[in-house]
């Protein structure tokens, strides 16, 4: 525990116009066990602005942004305010086990400023609910296999590490975190994983692909090319990956003759057995 009053961990959870689903997630974070905690919701510009006063709780605290600046913005204002030595992640329709900080800490508490600490989730796709549990990682080609770990929702990470790499890109709309991940694998980063499923996690399908493409492109300049820190095979990883997601989204989106294109063009880049890269563990439940 920390030494004095302020809190161990800052749990910063962002939103943008999800009233309903936001207070159960705040009724989750609050409601961890056996942790020193405060939470700190960053109102990213919703209309009308998000109202707390229901809930008397001196661990909440609120901050806005008189508009909208997108995930990354909105994480680093709720990292900026934070007082806890590590820094937990809650996105605003998803919620935690009750013991999901406590035992993520049991094993952060051990070790190296450089280790984000995550956990398996649970999800559900047309009610059929889904069980991942996301393996450990400890070399930048793993991170670079795609967000398969659920950053967004699942991650402890110390204060140090968040001091080390820098905040998260706030001209990424999308991918922000698989670029801080990149980064951080980059600088020696590694992934513990406690093997349960300690979150459940919305599915959200999306077709915003003219995002995808300009946060690719920003990929592509940070990571890619002579200047890149990553070797060949890392970054043969990230455009795989790149091109994966493009075709995602604009499947989703019923453009399927350029989604298949931009998927056989991401088998080329990596040929492999399956869509993705890189498959956590799932079953069914």
């Amino acid at each position: 525990m920390a030494s004095d009053n302020r809190p161990e961990v800052s749990v910063v959870i962002p939103v943008w116009d999800r009233r309903e689903a936001l207070f159960g997630a705040i009724e989750t974070a609050l409601g961890q066990e056996e942790v020193n905690h405060e939470v700190i919701v960053v109102d990213d510009g919703s209309e009308p602005p998000v109202d707390l006063r229901a809930i008397v709780d001196t661990r909440l605290r609120l901050i806005r942004h008189e508009r909208n600046r997108g995930p990354a913005a909105a994480r680093n204002s709720g990292v900026a305010a934070a007082r806890g030595r590590y820094l937990a992640f809650l996105d605003s329709d998803d919620s935690w086990h009750p013991r999901k900080l406590a035992l993520q800490l049991a094993v952060a508490r051990e070790a190296g400023e450089l280790t984000a600490v995550g956990c398996g989730w649970r999800i559900s796709r047309g009610g059929v609910w889904d069980v991942v549990i996301p393996p450990d990682a400890a070399d930048a080609e793993a991170f670079a296999s795609g967000a398969w770990h659920g950053a967004g929702t699942t991650m402890l990470l110390p204060q140090a590490a968040l001091d080390h790499i820098g905040p998260q890109d706030e001209d990424m709309l999308r991918l922000e975190d698989y670029d801080w991940y990149l980064r951080f694998a980059a600088a020696g980063g590694r992934l513990t994983i406690v093997p349960q499923a300690l979150a459940t996690i919305a599915w959200r399908p999306h077709d915003e692909w003219p995002e995808i493409d300009r946060a690719c492109a920003r990929l592509a300049d940070r990571h890619l090319g002579p200047g890149s820190p990553h070797s060949a095979a890392v970054q043969r990883r990230i455009r795989a990956y790149s091109l994966l997601i493009r075709s995602s989204r604009r499947w989703h989106g019923r453009r399927r003759a350029s989604a298949l294109w931009l998927l056989f063009r991401s088998w080329l880049t990596v040929p492999r057995t399956q869509v993705f890269l890189d498959r956590p563990e799932r079953r069914r439940q």
